[in-house]
This record gives C-alpha cells, sequence and structure tokens, in this order.
C-alpha cells in the first residue's frame, strides 16, 4: 500500500507502485506535484531510470521522464504525518474510511 499526497491537499492510497504509475502522471511525480509515502508514511523519492535524452539536432524531442521507480524510504526520510494537516479530503479506497482512519494508522506504524 501506498500513499498519494497531491498538492492541492488530497489523498489517495493505491495498493502498489504499479498502481501508482496508471493512476498519476509521472511529470507530477517529477515535479512534486505528488508525493509517494509507503505503508509507514516515509516518504519514497521517484527516480526515472528510463528517462528518455531523444534530441534532433540539439533540441530535445520530448519532456516525458517515462515510468518512475521509487527509492526506499530512508531513516530521515519525510513523514506523512507531518503533512497531512491541510488535507482537504481522503479518497475513497478500500483501506481508510477518513483521514482520522489514516491518522491513527500512521500514528500505530510510525
Amino acid at each position: 500500500m501506498l500513499f498519494a499526497y497531491n498538492d492541492d491537499g488530497r489523498l489517495e492510497v493505491v495498493e502498489n507502485v504499479s498502481e501508482a504509475r496508471d493512476n498519476f502522471a509521472a511529470t507530477d511525480v517529477e515535479a512534486g506535484v505528488i508525493r509517494l509515502f509507503d505503508e509507514a508514511g516515509r516518504y519514497m523519492a521517484p527516480h526515472f531510470p528510463e528517462r528518455s535524452e531523444r534530441k534532433f539536432l540539439g533540441l530535445k524531442l520530448s519532456s516525458d521522464p517515462g515510468p518512475f521507480h521509487l527509492h526506499p524510504p530512508t531513516a530521515t526520510a519525510e513523514q506523512l504525518l507531518d503533512e497531512l494537516g491541510p488535507t482537504i479530503v481522503v479518497m475513497p479506497n478500500r483501506w481508510f474510511k477518513d483521514i482520522d482512519a489514516v491518522k491513527a494508522h500512521l500514528s500505530k506504524t510510525g
């Protein structure tokens, strides 16, 4: 399970990285519009190992970073629990009914 925190205050919960790739544009993840956290609420930095650097006459043909992968969280990783103050809504999901349920889970696992 991954938490996806959108900079507009929405929190979404997805099954895994594959579902995150399907649901979120790589450009939004790269720009930090969508930030991904593991099940314990620790930030997982994205990386883009398949980034296309195709150029024609020195001009970049595409700004698409390609599919993203996630680095495991570090010991000093940001915590989702610290970011939840401005959350407007938890999007419907099968794990949590509201923000209080998310906070309780993160307090227990963190």
